[in-house]
Formats: C-alpha cells, sequence, structure tokens
C-alpha cells in the first residue's frame, strides 16, 4: 500500500502518547515501525539509535506487552509479532483516514485509539454519535453553560479527544466512569465543558457540573442543582445525606424527558475519592453517566482518557486561530519558538496568546513574539503573559496561571515529595538517569548528615508521577519545562540551596 509517510509518522507519535509509552520505548517503536525502516533489520536500527540490539530487544518487547491487551496474541511467542502489530497499526490508520480524521493532528487520540477492543466482526463503527447542532434546539436543565465557556474555534487540537470521550462514556454502560487526567494547564476541566456544551442533546435530563476542589462540599452541591430544577423536591432534613442524594437521582431519572443525563466531577483528587465521591455517584449508570477530572492516575475501575500536550501543529494554529494567520505567519520562526518554549502546554499558549492580543492596541503596534520570548527566558513564569489576576479577564475556563495551576499539584505532595521535585529541576532539561538522582541525593544527605531512605525517595517519585510532574520511565525521569521552572520558583520561595 502507498503510505503518505508524513501523516503515518504523525500517526506513530499520536499512538505512542495515547499509549502512554515513554520516551525510549516511543522512541524504539517509532524506529522499528516508521516507513524508512520498513527493510532494516532490529540489528541495522540499534545501530542507528545508537544503543544495543538487546536494549532495543528489550524495548520492544515493553512496546507489545502496552498493545498485549488489545491484541491477545501479542502475549504469545516473540516469533511475528512486529507483523501483528504492525497489521494492527495499519487498520487503525486505514480507520483515521477513511474517518477523514488527519491522525497528526494531536498528540492525544485517533478517531479510534489503542484504548479500545479490537473485534471488526462485532464492532459498529457508525455507533459513535457525533455533537449535534444545538442552535435551535432548547437547552438541557444545567448548570454548566455559566462558566464562559469558550467558542469552539477556538477550542484547537482536541476533536479526536472529544470523539474518543464519548465514546468511552457510551460504551462503558453499568461502569461509564470516565477519568480526564494530566497536569495542570492540560486542559482538562476545558475538555468536559466543550464536551458537555457540543454533546448536550445526547443528556436531556440534564447536564449537573460539581466541584470536587478542597473545601467543595459533593452533597451540598448535588442537592442545590436538584432543588433549583425541581421546586418542588424537599427531602426530609432528617435522612442522612446519601440517602438524600439517592433521593436525588431518583427525582432526576423519574422525570421526563426520557434520556440519559450527566454528572461532571471537577478536580477529584485520589485520596479523597473514597470519601467524598463514591458514596454519592449514582448506581444507575446506564441513565446517568460520571465524568471525573483529575490530576491523579485512577485504577482499572475507571474508563481512562489520558491528556496530553498539543501536538507542535496544533499548538501553533492555536496561534494563528487567536492571532491571526497573517501576524503569525510574519513571525513564523519566533512562534514556532514561542511554542517549544512553552512546551505545547494548553494553558501556556491560551495566556501568552491572549496577553499578545490584549496588548495590542493598533495594529502597527503589533507586540512582537521575539520581544515577548525574551522576556519569558527571563522572567519565567513570573512574565505577566503567564500570570492570570482576578482584574486580567482574558481567559475563560483558565481562571489562574501557570504558577497557580501547577501549585494545586504542589500543595498534595508531602515534604519529601517537594524535596525530590526541587532536586530534579536542578538538572539539565533532559531525561535524568534515576541512578545519578539516587547519588546526588545520597550526597546531599551525607553533607547533612542525615540517613539516606531510598524507599522514601522511591515513593516520592511515584508520587510526582501519579500527580503528572514527572515523565517517568524504568531507568530515567524527565520534566516539562515549566514545571521545571515552577520547582526552581519554588525553591527560591524555600531558600533550597
Amino acid at each position: 500500500m502507498d503510505w503518505d509517510k508524513a501523516k503515518w509518522d504523525k500517526f506513530l507519535d499520536s499512538i505512542a502518547n495515547t499509549s502512554e509509552l515513554t520516551e525510549p520505548q516511543k522512541e524504539a517503536f517509532i524506529a522499528r515501525f516508521k516507513i524508512d525502516n520498513g527493510g532494516k533489520n532490529e540489528a541495522q536500527i540499534a545501530d542507528e539509535l545508537h544503543i544495543g540490539i538487546e536494549t532495543l530487544k528489550k524495548r520492544l518487547a515493553e512496546v507489545y506487552k502496552k498493545f498485549s491487551k488489545d491484541r491477545a496474541d501479542l502475549n504469545g511467542p516473540t516469533k511475528g509479532k512486529f507483523e501483528i502489530l504492525k497489521g494492527f497499526l495499519e487498520e487503525k490508520y486505514l480507520k483515521s483516514i477513511n474517518s477523514g480524521v488527519d491522525s497528526g493532528q494531536t498528540q492525544n487520540a485517533v478517531s479510534e485509539t489503542i484504548s479500545k477492543t479490537d473485534n471488526l466482526e462485532t464492532e459498529d463503527e457508525n455507533n459513535v454519535e457525533s455533537p449535534i447542532s444545538t442552535d435551535n434546539l432548547p437547552q438541557p436543565r444545567n448548570n454548566c453553560f455559566n462558566f464562559g465557556i469558550k467558542d469552539q474555534k477556538y477550542f484547537v487540537g482536541r476533536d479526536a479527544a472529544l470523539a474518543e470521550l464519548h465514546h468511552l462514556l457510551q460504551e462503558r454502560g453499568k461502569v461509564a466512569v470516565c477519568a480526564v487526567s494530566g497536569m495542570g494547564g492540560i486542559g482538562k476541566t476545558e475538555l468536559m465543558l466543550q464536551y458537555a456544551k457540543q454533546y448536550q442533546q445526547q443528556y436531556p435530563k440534564g447536564l449537573c457540573w460539581v466541584s470536587a476542589a478542597a473545601q467543595q462540599d459533593i452533597a451540598a452541591q448535588i442537592m442545590t442543582f436538584t432543588q433549583e430544577n425541581f421546586s418542588n423536591f424537599q427531602p426530609n432534613p432528617q435522612l442522612p445525606v446519601d440517602s438524600k442524594i439517592r433521593l436525588c437521582w431518583r427525582q432526576w431519572l423519574e422525570q421526563p424527558p426520557d434520556g440519559k443525563m450527566l454528572l461532571m466531577i471537577d478536580d477529584v483528587s485520589d485520596p479523597d475519592y473514597k470519601n467524598k465521591i463514591e458514596p454519592y455517584l449514582p448506581q444507575n449508570l446506564q441513565q446517568i453517566a460520571v465524568l471525573l477530572t483529575t490530576r491523579w492516575k485512577f485504577g482499572s475501575d475507571f474508563g481512562v482518557l489520558p491528556l496530553n500536550v498539543l501536538h507542535p501543529d496544533e499548538a501553533l494554529n492555536l496561534l494563528k486561530v487567536r492571532l491571526g494567520e497573517q501576524r503569525i505567519n510574519k513571525q513564523l520562526d519566533d512562534a514556532k519558538q514561542l511554542c517549544e518554549w512553552l512546551e505545547y502546554l494548553p494553558l501556556g499558549l491560551e495566556l501568552v496568546s491572549h496577553y499578545l492580543e490584549e496588548l495590542t492596541e493598533e495594529p502597527t503596534e503589533e507586540l512582537s513574539i521575539a520581544e515577548t520570548l525574551f522576556e519569558l527566558n527571563q522572567l519565567g513564569l513570573k512574565h505577566d503573559a503567564l500570570r492570570r489576576e482576578n482584574n486580567q479577564p482574558w481567559t475563560f475556563t483558565a481562571e489562574r496561571g501557570v504558577a497557580a495551576a501547577f501549585d494545586l499539584s504542589w500543595e498534595r505532595l508531602d515534604a519529601p515529595g517537594q524535596h525530590l521535585g526541587l532536586l530534579l529541576s536542578l538538572f539539565a532539561a533532559a531525561e535524568i538517569p534515576w541512578e545519578l538522582v539516587e547519588k546526588t541525593e545520597v550526597n546531599y544527605c551525607q553533607n547533612r548528615e542525615i540517613p539516606f531512605n531510598r524507599n522514601q525517595l522511591q515513593q516520592s517519585r511515584r508520587s510526582l508521577r501519579r500527580l503528572h510532574l514527572i515523565k517517568d520511565s524504568t531507568n530515567t525521569v524527565s520534566l516539562h519545562q515549566l514545571i521545571r521552572q515552577f520547582f526552581r520558583e519554588e525553591m527560591e520561595v524555600y531558600n533550597v540551596n
């Protein structure tokens, strides 16, 4: 088959990120399956990667294991695994092309991602519903469309993620609980609200948004939402809280119209889930779908849609949509460098684009991207472009600046976890060998005459990983550029030398 090399390469990159491959796994995966290496053996590919053949085989074995949950025949003998996975990927690629989705537009997903069960004989490819135009339709009962949800044209690079999110919520049936995970600033809340807006007619019974952030009472929010929509709903005040919430769900299910309801719970933390969230979830998940956003990695009970940073092309497109294609094309190299400096983080791109837009009073007085990039290099997260003050109504769901968004995750770390984050920020912007991290920590402990605790260091590593503050592989860790800057600024606050 005559493949479009550029599209295939972008497709492989998309699949690697959707499957959460580590950077070494991703490098081996792309090198093995890209068109240019179709006729090469593993020894030749290992030589090109400047690694040993056994290292390449080990990484590929890890890749096959990642995909084995969807293709059981990848659990068998080593022979033939390359052909099996290659055929599987080709089928996915053809589906994405035939459905009209450019598989390279987003790192996060393609129209049919690897997380779906691959059963071509029983799967109805037309079963996933598309967003319905809501221009001339009444809105279902809701409390989520007063957040200033951005116009759809500004919601760039997440179309495939929206489609996959809808598929996950529909296919899970009685376990239709989907967690949209990712680090601060990745766009979890925006994705959830855009989903509610674009798919609202799929939930005619209503759409309820509640916050699970600190000091927020989930039960009280659900009660308030129900009473605002059904004025005659007055449960006995002497009932236990969980009984009152069950009455809320019954009220929604027994009242017209027919159909489903969507419950959205924003900013769920793993430690609080069992006590603050689970007791109040509806039992009938066939009629009430539940969507969570979280910074934590949840267990296998959840349908999980991991959200990543934008693809470089989509990051640049976001700037073009906000600032105009002509303006970006005139400063194209600087714009690409700006996207790279922000490491394609949606919140960073949104804040900086609004900053450039707001400070341009006249077309002839455009603020230079190069000038802004220079200032960002000097000031880091302290630059006004990355801050979100209460008197700056630049953004929509972005209520915080980049540092404030990261700070929510920082506050959830214990002292050893924070210490490790600060330590990692001292290393260069590259993959950091874990062995080197341990040696550095040993020296730190010796200099301060305190005992070195390897188990505590590993626990801190897991905490940073679960909060998406590091990218982790077997032997290395790495930091997003803006998280590294955040950690370094925290080091100044805590006077850590």
